[in-house]
């Protein structure tokens, strides 16, 4: 009897939404694909591992890189993946196929093995996992020839089969048989999220990789199960990102928003964080549209965001509209104080965009279908009329990044205790005075802070944070240097909510930095740059 010819068809692509080119980046000094195919290398029932990318030059990269690899790459829509298989299966002409998914580098060949025999032996078209147990097993799904051509004969305009291929089995168990193989009980672990959608996933593949050390590739999944079993903490890493569900449709969004030395980095810093929540708490594709700014436009690309760049010359009108055309998104969420027509917002909105404000001022805000400003007073008193969106006004619609959540969480259960512990030692303890005046601090409000503290005679310690945009870095060398108080200085901090847990008092310029000490508890004095208005902000 012949041998069954065997194909693992890997789908991959760089323009994922949540995580653009993440098939390709390093993990334990490995592009995440190359783990892919060195590890169904392994499998004794495959006779050859392909990948079916799409045909947009955006994936061009990734069929080059392939290509070095000595991988099979067969390329069709970007959003069909059901008929990218089939022009990888017409080619290949296997009798077996097995999906594997781009984004899982784990993948277990001795269970893709047992799945492919289960297959072969009980004459089933499709084999999976044992029924009703959690494995610590993603992304591979043997199924044959034969049960293809019936999906593609069946289920061709199906939106499950088109974008996950085999999840179409599992919605559908009375169209196809089934093999089903026993769990191995090294393999049986609930609650971790084994494939890469997000940053965090890639950190926690990261901490994998670094607690076993091994090389790149040889990972064993049982000493994955036993890790995981002895340090449940590690799943925090990314357990809270959602898996989005086969029947979830993909949601995307444009974030608009700037970040420089002159307008500070404020609007990209809560951009950020709620770009960070869409993305992995929402499943939702984000990308964010910039101006200017080079330090703002680095943030958003080193938290792994596609950031699209106005070209010199042209309109942002202009330019908006050609990314709205391009990208197709759900919405536009806009954190501005550009001079974006207003005319502009009531087009896109009439073409179904929806179209999100954040404490924006002008008069765009009353084209918005939803408006968020935090508590300030200027809000009651401006003119609404005309303004059919929805309103949100209040602490809880107030942006900031989860590290602040996080770190209030842990700081209300030792609050009081510390603060009986700094009662009981305060007479010899020096005070922590933290100068932090945002990303850039245009008007050098840092020098102001030093050399007032200069003149007092308190007993204290200074931190002073600096952001990546800060310009006054040799006027404030200078000053130092002359400086009678202990101090530290701290650039372009990641972790700000652990600098201003061990705070007592802050300086700090009014802004996205004000709600976060409010967050922390801390006692401020805030120094602003606007005169304060009762009328519109």
């Amino acid at each position: 009897m012949t041998k069954p010819r065997v194909a693992a068809i890997i789908q991959a692509r760089m323009g994922s939404s949540r995580l653009p080119g993440k098939v390709l980046m390093p993990l334990a000094g490995k592009p995440v694909l190359w783990h892919i195919i060195y590890r169904l290398r392994k499998c004794r029932t495959v006779d050859v591992v392909a990948v079916a990318t799409s045909d947009l030059p955006v994936d061009d990269e990734l069929a080059a890189w392939c290509e070095t690899q000595n991988v099979p790459v067969f390329r069709g829509p970007e959003d069909n993946v059901l008929r990218r298989y089939a022009i990888a299966v017409k080619a290949l002409e296997p009798d077996i196929i097995i999906r594997i998914c781009g984004d899982s580098p784990m993948v277990d060949p001795q269970t893709i093995d047992r799945l492919v025999n289960a297959l072969l032996t009980e004459g089933a078209e499709h084999a999976a996992g044992e029924k009703g147990i959690d494995t610590i097993h993603e992304g591979f799904s043997p199924f044959t020839r034969a049960a293809f051509d019936r999906l593609m004969l069946e289920a061709a305009d199906d939106p499950v089969a088109i974008e996950h291929v085999t999840a179409y089995f599992s919605e559908h168990p009375e169209k196809f048989q089934t093999a089903r193989i026993p769990a191995l009980p090294e393999h049986r672990f609930s609650g971790a999220r084994m494939s890469i959608d997000t940053p965090a996933d890639l950190r926690f593949m990261e901490e994998l990789y670094s607690r076993l050390a091994v090389p790149p590739g040889e990972v064993d999944v049982a000493d994955v199960v036993s890790l995981l079993r002895a340090n449940q903490k590690l799943l925090q890493i990314n357990s809270h990102v959602r898996q989005k569900k086969a029947s979830d449709h993909t949601f995307k969004a444009i974030i608009r928003c700037d970040g420089d030395a002159n307008i500070g980095m404020g609007h990209v810093v809560r951009c950020l964080a709620l770009a960070d929540e869409l993305r992995e708490g929402h499943s939702i594709g984000l990308s964010f549209a910039m101006t200017t700014g080079k330090p703002g436009i680095d943030m958003a690309k080193k938290a792994g965001f596609p950031v699209d760049v106005l070209a010199q010359g042209t309109s942002e009108d202009a330019w908006l509209d050609a990314l709205i055309h391009q990208k197709n998104p759900h919405a536009l969420i806009l954190d501005i104080r550009t001079g974006l027509a207003r005319d502009k917002i009531r087009h896109w909105r009439s073409k179904g965009l929806l179209i999100v404000t954040v404490d924006d001022p002008s008069d765009r805000r009353l084209e918005a279908d939803l408006a968020f400003y935090s508590p300030v007073p200027q809000v009651k008193v401006m003119d609404w009329v005309g303004f059919t969106g929805q309103l949100f006004i209040g602490w809880e619609w107030v942006i900031l990044r989860r590290q602040f959540a996080e770190a209030r969480e842990k700081l209300s259960l030792t609050l009081q205790q510390s603060a009986n512990t700094r009662a009981s030692s305060a007479k010899n303890q020096k005070i922590s005075i933290l100068i932090t005046m945002g990303g850039s601090d245009p008007a050098g409000l840092t020098l102001m802070a030093v050399r007032a503290l200069g003149r007092t005679k308190l007993n204290f310690r200074a931190t002073i944070v600096l952001g990546q945009a800060f310009a006054y870095g040799a006027q404030l060398k200078e000053l130092l240097e002359n400086t009678p108080f202990t101090y530290m200085i701290l650039n372009s901090v990641k972790d700000m909510a652990q600098v201003m847990k061990d705070t007592d008092l802050a300086i700090a310029s009014f802004g996205v930095t004000a709600y976060e000490l409010a967050a922390m508890g801390v006692p401020t004095i805030y120094l602003c740059l606007t005169e304060f208005k009762t009328g519109p902000l």
